[in-house]
């Protein structure tokens, strides 16, 4: 973080609650440096990236897990980093931020919702896991052709939302976690001991989703 004008930070005591500390900084109220504030909650960075890019960033981290590692990742257009500050907007929420373009710093902005573009991705993608956020970006990007296929979804997406499934799956969902990303890490013997509870926990959920398409 970086320190805004001296006299906005001497007028804000320290803050001990979290949530107290990110309403202050959505407001404008604080820009200074977090250091001293929410002390023992876990501070970390954020990092932004465009999503061509966000891959490499990724696994850059799954291979050096001390020096870089990941609290939650955030899908595409998802603002509210809810695993680890649920209600959060991290577009809004952190005392300054600081913007590179072609590898030179460009501003450092307490705001950067006007510069987190509004794609079709971001605008449709309400999907409880990052799983079903890379899954509707394949079909995004690679639509159905056939009408037949494309009528049998639509059929299927119509019959969730009619009987309500889709809400009640959709809380299950969200509890799963990201397991694409955990069984990769597996393969590469990256996995830390919250990956295999959260592949449990992931796990033990798939008889309720059934259950709950079943109905």
């Amino acid at each position: 973080m970086t320190a805004g004008p001296a006299s906005t930070f001497e007028k804000i005591p320290v803050l001990r609650d979290p949530a107290e500390f990110r309403r202050a900084c959505r407001s404008g109220g604080f820009a200074g440096p977090s250091s001293g504030h929410a002390p023992g909650f876990v501070q970390a960075n954020m990092v932004v990236l465009p999503e061509a890019e966000a891959a490499d960033f990724a696994l850059y981290c799954e291979r050096n897990p001390r020096p870089c590692p990941v609290l939650e990742t955030l899908p595409p257009g998802e603002a509210e980093p809810a695993r680890t500050a649920r209600g959060a907007d991290v577009r809004t929420d952190l005392p300054r931020y600081r913007v590179f373009r072609d590898g030179a710093l460009a501003g450092e902005p307490t705001d950067v919702r006007d510069l987190l573009s509004a794609t079709l991705a971001a605008v449709m993608d309400h999907a409880a896991t990052p799983m079903g956020s890379r899954l509707l970006r394949r079909w995004l990007t690679r639509p159905i052709r056939d009408r037949e296929a494309l009528a049998k979804r639509l059929h299927a997406v119509g019959a969730l939302i009619e009987d309500g499934v889709h809400e009640r799956a959709h809380a299950l969902l969200a509890d799963m976690g990201d397991l694409e990303r955990i069984l990769s890490r597996i393969g590469l013997a990256t996995a830390r001991p919250r990956d295999l509870a959260q592949l449990r926990a992931g796990l033990h959920t798939i008889p309720r989703l059934r259950e709950a398409l079943d109905r």
